[in-house]
């Protein structure tokens, strides 16, 4: 992590009232020693835990505690036109409560609703509180409208609970700041070159986040899975395939472009990978026991909800809890057809003999999905083919037994496409039996075409 990231930058550094409050004197001095200019706004509340003054002598200017200081005219404005970052640490749920409905009572909750910067909200609270279904709404609500999230975290609560809603580590809300700080300035970058066109060989970010057409999938939520799944032999190996989830992942933020809602169901290195490859922040915000969290930044119009899975179990799971408040299903993961009827613990070791492994079919998600499905709900499948014989026929055959709205086929033998490549080359087949030959292009080109496609055949209208 770069010191450069932080330098010129300044920092609210926004206190709740919580016993976690001490450890934002730790995660104030950690900002300023990495060059940013901190300034703390300690509420009332935070006050009675760590006293302001603690925070004026480690941060850059005094420490702001009145919305009424006659020393400003309006302190709350002033704040938020300057900040660069406005962190809040530790967030209550009377913080996060009052930010999501927009009820204004004192200096923090005023410049949070006045800034235009990002916002970094890290939560501390109990377990109870934290999953409450008013505060997960309320979390929900401001991770919609581009708030990012740290924690909290499982541990050791105040009063010796152990449960979901430590305070994360300072280091933790430091690299996370870094991120969002890095993706601020990977696009100024960007912004200031010309466009170029995109090589075949890799992805372009910069030139890939453009839309501005009305779409038909605006405000319609968008379910798209990305990625291989990982089938535990033992406590070490596992059966897999070759996916990088760079199709998935594409497809996913090309619908969020379009203004979807977009819910991504990916394993973590997919993830990951977009992270890297589309200058993006995921922040982990696990809840009520689901792990996951949001994709943000890189020019998406707004977060990208994820969830994270290993197995086709998993991705089973989390595909049909969401399937039914879902517009459009994009099918786009290797999932294993194949699973080891019995994992061992530990791992198997030499001694124990030859291991022999038997198999059993794991969940068919797709049918599954289109067995419950409500009139208007749209599903594509993916089709990953190899071999002699017209794949075309394979993947049609797939179409109708599946009783899909589409299918996309491509080959997976070939090494310049398909599997760990940056680029693809597809057949996209209509139940109707229309059909689009897309050549080698970017994966991220391919994403956009195929989304073309299937806004020819979606059966809702445009969102008023």
């Amino acid at each position: 992590m770069s010191d450069d990231l932080f330098r010129s930058k300044t920092v609210v550094l926004g206190v709740c009232g919580s016993i976690a409050a001490y450890k934002a004197v730790e995660l104030c001095r950690e900002l300023v020693v990495r060059g940013a200019y901190v300034i703390p706004v300690v509420t009332k509340a935070a006050g009675r835990f760590v006293d302001a003054r603690t925070f004026s002598a480690l941060a850059s200017e005094p420490a702001k505690t009145d919305l009424f200081d006659d020393s400003l005219a309006a302190p709350h404005i002033s704040l938020a036109k300057a900040a660069d970052l406005v962190i809040v640490a530790p967030a209550t749920a009377r913080l996060i409560g009052e930010y999501a409905n927009a009820v204004s009572r004192d200096l923090l909750v005023s410049l949070l609703l006045a800034t235009k910067a990002p916002v970094l909200v890290c939560p501390a609270m109990h377990t109870e509180m934290w999953e409450h279904p008013l505060v997960e709404a309320n979390v929900k609500r401001l991770t919609e409208a581009g708030v990012a999230f740290v924690g909290p975290e499982t541990g050791r609560l105040a009063g010796g609970d152990i449960g979901k809603g430590r305070f994360s580590d300072p280091d933790k809300i430091v690299a996370a700041a870094a991120q969002i700080f890095a993706v601020g300035a990977r696009n100024n970058a960007l912004s200031e070159q010309p466009t170029q066109k995109r090589a075949v060989s890799g992805d372009a970010p910069e030139s890939w986040f453009v839309s501005g057409k009305q779409s038909l999938l605006r405000a319609k939520n968008v379910l798209v899975t990305a990625g291989g799944t990982k089938e535990p032999i033992d406590g070490v190996r596992y059966i897999g395939n070759r996916s990088s989830g760079k199709q998935g992942i594409s497809l996913a933020l090309a619908a969020a472009q379009r203004g979807a809602k977009v819910t991504l169901v990916a394993p973590e290195y997919a993830v990951e990978s977009a992270v890297t490859n589309y200058g993006l922040v995921f922040l982990r915000g696990d809840q009520s026991g689901v792990s996951g969290g949001t994709l943000s930044g890189g020019g998406l119009p707004g977060p990208v909800e994820v969830i994270l899975i290993r197995t086709a179990a998993d991705m089973a799971k989390a595909v049909l809890s969401r399937f039914a408040d879902g517009d459009v299903l994009i099918m786009a993961a290797a999932v294993a057809d194949f699973r080891p009827k019995k994992t061992y613990e530990g791992k198997y070791k030499k001694e124990d003999g030859i291991l022999t492994v038997d198999f059993e079919e794991t969940e068919d998600i797709l049918s599954a999905c289109t067995a419950i499905r409500r009139p208007g709900q749209f599903v594509l499948g993916f089709a990953a083919e190899s071999g002699k014989g017209d794949l075309s026929v394979r993947g049609k055959q797939k179409l109708l037994a599946k009783k899909l709205d589409m299918i996309v086929v491509n080959d997976i033998s070939r090494e310049d496409i398909g599997f760990d490549a940056d680029a693809n080359e597809v057949s996209v087949y209509e139940k109707s039996g229309a059909s689009l030959a897309i050549g080698r292009l970017p994966k991220s080109e391919i994403s956009e075409k195929i989304l073309d496609f299937l806004e020819q055949f979606y059966p809702m209208s445009p969102a008023s």
